[in-house]
């Protein structure tokens, strides 16, 4: 069977199970199951090399209104991490227990627009984390707003799997509402304000990887979904 049509076979299957989603409508919800989610107590101050800066949380853009924030997600964190060297890198986690239509995350190539900027240039990426023990595909895009140069990646996640597309999210979807689950969702961006952007998507990744190697268990599964191997 060529590639082409696989693909095909693929699609088809994410498509009708994205239909059967709409008629499904699960009852429980995974949250539930998986517990409490506090976003500052699950995360390190320290990320390798990354020490949390309290002080600079204010240079966090925040992605959404408040309003906003308190309809669509359960929790968020933004922090500010710097390194020996001075550099600056902000993270921010927003997660919502009911990714269902209506509920769903708002992504940066949404809401920073909203806030002003432009988006120069976006991008999909591969690397590998944990030397090898996993494959991330995350979202790398160049921001601009006046003089302040943002490069940025984000990831997301329907329960425990990474998604790249709406499709594939019905697909994940499905599959947890078939076992009578309504799905959570989380969003993790990294940026920095840097003109350079090679420069910028390098120490990302390094902080990225980092934090990888840092959490681990449930921890880990949460903020970058599980394995495939």
């Amino acid at each position: 069977m060529t590639v082409f049509v696989k693909n095909i076979i693929l699609m088809v299957a994410m498509l009708l199970a994205a239909g059967l989603t709409v008629m499904l409508r699960p009852t429980a919800s995974l949250a539930d199951d998986r517990g409490r989610t506090d976003l500052e107590m699950m995360m390190p101050k320290v990320i390798g090399e990354w020490q949390e800066q309290p002080n600079l949380s204010s240079v966090v853009i925040n992605p959404e209104q408040k309003h906003m924030l308190e309809t669509l997600y359960s929790d968020t964190l933004s922090r500010t991490y710097v390194n020996s060297e001075g550099y600056k890198i902000m993270l921010s986690i927003a997660y919502g227990k009911n990714q269902r239509d209506g509920m769903e995350m708002h992504k940066p190539d949404i809401c920073y627009p909203a806030q002003g900027f432009e988006i120069l240039n976006k991008d999909v990426v591969s690397f590998e984390l944990g030397g090898g023990k996993k494959m991330i595909r995350a979202n790398q895009m160049v921001t601009r707003n006046r003089d302040r140069m943002e490069p940025l990646m984000y990831w997301t996640l329907v329960g425990t799997q990474m998604f790249n597309s709406r499709l594939e999210k019905k697909y994940y979807e499905f599959t947890y509402a078939m076992r009578n689950k309504v799905a959570d969702g989380m969003l993790v961006r990294v940026s920095s304000i840097d003109a350079d952007t090679t420069h910028a998507f390098d120490m990302q990744s390094r902080f990225v990887k980092q934090m990888y190697n840092v959490t681990s268990g449930n921890t880990n599964v949460r903020l970058f979904g599980e394995s495939k191997d």
